[in-house]
């Protein structure tokens, strides 16, 4: 089993950028052609930088897996695509984040990282009672699901009045009831806004069951897709909807149209080559516009400009905004860093003794006592525990699910979880 990560780390270390075109498509499809172990789930951390000319069709291939499949999509750098990183998370219920430039990655990857640990319920579905006709559900399969992240099941009901019923659903995974729950009783109206949510929900699902040998939709789903846009007036890629003033004589001279001028909200990330613009300045580099994901230290200046057209001129009204951004790692960080890299597969840290004084700051390991007879492996895994919690909290997020895995650990060694606290308590008084 140690092989398998020693191995990954191997082939991560040996990986550098060549400065070729990004190609997400064919490995994505390795993934579609080799999918999970029925009853797991299985989750993917894409980093990219750049753009590629195929985003929907990359999307679409996704969203075809996200019954199993969710991914954590990461923007690096200057210009990545942000329709790639967010339609990716979206599209698989994942989770998306921009990394700024010169900031270090793995504090965003820990984050991502703490979450795709979290223990997850698969194979879950709904049964409806009391209802004459069950209706539709979107998304048909439900995704799998985990702790602190929610799920958005639409089922929309054809022909049953919701007010006159007693509807009861019971979540189910295999042959065992998770959770029960009654449905209100509410006078829901035919066009109501959950109803247009759900015929919405509908919609997309039916637009990406593509075949995977025709890649087109049926007749039969696309006269589905049509009856449900024009029944909830939800557009569609196959319907329309136009407005007709019915008020107005067409001969009504006395009134004659005017064009008016609606000012358009514009960001810097948007292109401008076409606008107009008086007064406004370009940003230093290694800023970018208000607006931008990161939290922490530093900032940068952002111009949110509002503009009005009248001819080839322009009136604007510009806000300078404050964006943060993440500050270089200090040295806490750094030593943070070097604990994870000392880190044993298994979770123990197996310290020598210039290590021990290196992070104690000339403590010896034989200064430091415990109750009990504990291993030295035993003693320095919690040595590392105790430092890592009591003088580097503020960065609990990149060592959080190290130290998880070390507290295992000393339980796999024979220890309960109360003598783990102890011990590590223990050690915190004496540093």
């Amino acid at each position: 089993m140690k092989q398998r990560p020693t191995k990954a780390e191997s082939v991560i270390r040996s990986m550098a950028a060549d400065f070729g075109g990004t190609e997400l498509l064919e490995p994505l499809k390795h993934l579609k052609q080799h999918p999970a172990i029925r009853g797991r789930s299985r989750q993917v951390f894409l980093l990219t930088d750049g753009e590629i000319s195929n985003t929907n069709e990359v999307i679409d291939l996704c969203r075809s897996m996200s019954t199993s499949t969710r991914i954590f999509s990461i923007g690096l750098g200057d210009s990545p695509s942000r329709s790639l990183v967010k339609g990716l998370a979206r599209a698989t219920n994942g989770h998306f984040t921009f990394i700024p430039p010169n900031a270090k990655v793995d504090t965003y990857v820990a984050s991502q990282f703490d979450r795709a640990l979290q223990p997850s319920i698969v194979d879950a579905r709904l049964e409806w009672h009391g209802l004459d006709n069950v209706g539709q559900q979107a998304p048909k399969t439900i995704p799998p699901l985990y702790i602190n992240d929610r799920v958005l099941v639409y089922q929309l009901f054809d022909g049953d009045k919701i007010s006159e019923k007693e509807i009861r659903a019971d979540l189910m995974v295999g042959n065992h009831r998770l959770d029960t729950f009654t449905l209100p009783r509410v006078d829901d109206k035919p066009r109501s806004t959950m109803r247009r949510l759900a015929a919405k929900a509908l919609i997309q699902e039916l637009q990406h069951s593509k075949s995977d040998v025709t890649s087109e939709l049926n007749n039969a789903t696309k006269e589905e897709i049509i009856k449900l846009s024009l029944s909830y007036q939800i557009l569609s890629p196959y319907t329309a909807f136009v407005g007709v003033e019915k008020n107005r004589s067409d001969n009504n001279d006395s009134h004659p149209s005017q064009v008016r001028y609606v000012p358009i909200p514009l960001t810097h990330s948007e292109s401008m080559s076409d606008v107009p613009v008086v007064g406004f300045h370009s940003l230093p580099s290694g800023t970018r516009a208000g607006g931008g994901g990161g939290g922490g230290g530093g900032w940068g200046l952002g111009a949110a400009v509002s503009a009005d057209y009248e001819g080839d001129t322009v009136q604007g009204e510009f806000e300078v905004m404050t964006t943060t951004f993440p500050t270089m790692p200090s040295q806490s960080d750094d030593r943070v860093r070097q604990f994870i890299d000392r880190q044993s597969f298994n979770g123990a840290w197996i310290l020598t003794d210039k290590d021990v004084a290196h992070f104690t700051d000339g403590k010896s390991l034989s200064a430091i006592k415990v109750t009990g007879k504990r291993s030295r492996d035993m003693i320095t895994t919690a040595l590392a525990i105790a430092i890592l919690e009591s003088k580097y909290s503020g960065e609990m997020q990149l060592w959080k699910a190290v130290v998880n895995k070390a507290r295992q650990e000393l339980v796999r060694q024979g220890l309960t979880n109360d003598e783990v606290d102890a011990l590590v308590d223990e050690i915190k008084i004496q540093l």
